[in-house]
């Protein structure tokens, strides 16, 4: 880990601290939830033997009611960690505002002489934001998802090892090529969110002297730096979704190379 990612740690730690009685609760809740994740798929499995089978009626009964009342648990507590998360960004995510808003009041006049108050409301709301949904699930499902994998390949390992190797190498590989692009799109996101701030910039600042500009004429030299800082917005928006989409493909296109293995290693065995 550099010393960029420890900083980077230790920051978000310092905010989530107040709020870690609910950070624990919305992680034994998405624990819950990953749990019954696991539990869904075995009782599917006993329905199909039984059916397949010389199940009776009544055991099918039950391991359909099994089932259906799983998936409503399953469902409460999406919403419950849905919740929670939403309380736990917006806590922090103010806490952060604020620190934020009192840190730029200290700054000399010098700074706020370069800022105008549009920019400052972007950048102190608009940036926070942009990141709340960071404060309140990463550390959750990151932990959440890895405590699903590994039940994944552990219960995999039980059925069939040959798939289930392929399918911890296909993980390890993953997470091998997820930390090597992780970083792809940062400098576009944040050249995003610098013309953000510049087109609120330019319409607060317009917006406030608005009488001047109808007075003097001025009204299409304005529009047309409108138009130039929402075209920026965009290209520089659209350029950072794609590098942002980069992963994401790059995931796709690694579980489909997965799957094809599993699939291959079922029709040899």
């Amino acid at each position: 880990m550099t010393d960029q990612h420890k900083i980077s740690m230790i920051w978000l730690l310092r905010y989530l601290k107040p709020v870690k009685r609910r950070i624990i609760l919305l992680l034994i809740l998405l624990l819950g939830s990953t749990s019954l994740q696991l539990i869904n798929p075995q009782v599917i499995q006993r329905f199909i033997d039984a059916a397949a089978g010389s199940g009776g009626m009544a055991e099918l009964l039950e391991l359909a009611t099994l089932f259906l009342i799983l998936a409503v648990c399953n469902q409460l507590l999406g919403v419950a960690v849905t919740y929670l998360g939403s309380d736990v960004s917006w806590r922090t995510t103010n806490r952060l505002r604020g620190d934020l808003l009192k840190h730029c009041l200290r700054l000399d006049m010098r700074f706020h002489n370069r800022r105008t108050p549009g920019e400052m409301i972007e950048r102190i709301d608009g940036d926070v934001t942009s990141i709340s949904n960071f404060f309140a699930m990463f550390i959750v499902q990151v932990i959440g998802s890895f405590v699903l994998l590994a039940g994944i390949l552990g219960f995999m390992y039980t059925v069939n090892v040959p798939i289930a190797v392929v399918m911890t190498v296909f993980t390890l590989l993953s997470v091998l090529v997820m930390m090597i692009i992780r970083n792809v799109g940062v400098q576009s996101s944040k050249q995003y969110r610098e013309a953000s701030a510049s087109l609120f910039s330019l319409i607060e600042e317009r917006i406030a002297g608005i009488e001047d500009v109808q007075a003097n004429g001025h009204v299409p030299y304005v529009m047309n730096r409108f138009y130039r800082s929402m075209r920026a917005v965009f290209l520089k928006g659209r350029r950072a979704w794609m590098l942002r989409f980069v992963p994401w493909n790059m995931t796709v296109a690694l579980f489909a190379l997965g799957v094809t293995a599993v699939m291959l290693l079922g029709v040899r065995s």
